[in-house]
């Protein structure tokens, strides 16, 4: 379980699981982090800086696809509906 929070609002999801990642925006973009996760329970994360993202990114399609479809999923939950 994990609280997010974005600004001044803060949500609860219990969508993270083995495998979540969060934190992509800024590899992505390089620019600063706009969201912070805070653990409500014990978890194990991985760091991964800018270049071991990158070096991921080329040498591991999985991994790629895996971020590529966290995105829309984020993108549409943030914009507004039209």
């Amino acid at each position: 379980m994990a609280t997010s929070k974005c600004g001044s609002k803060a949500t609860r999801s219990s969508a993270s699981r083995p495998g979540h990642v969060f934190g992509e925006l800024g590899l992505i973009d390089d620019q600063p982090r706009s969201a912070q996760v805070i653990a409500t329970t014990d978890c194990e994360l991985v760091r991964i800086d800018r270049k071991r993202f990158q070096f991921l990114v080329q040498q591991t399609p999985s991994f790629a696809l895996q971020i590529m479809a966290v995105l829309p999923h984020r993108l549409r939950r943030g914009a507004p509906r039209v």
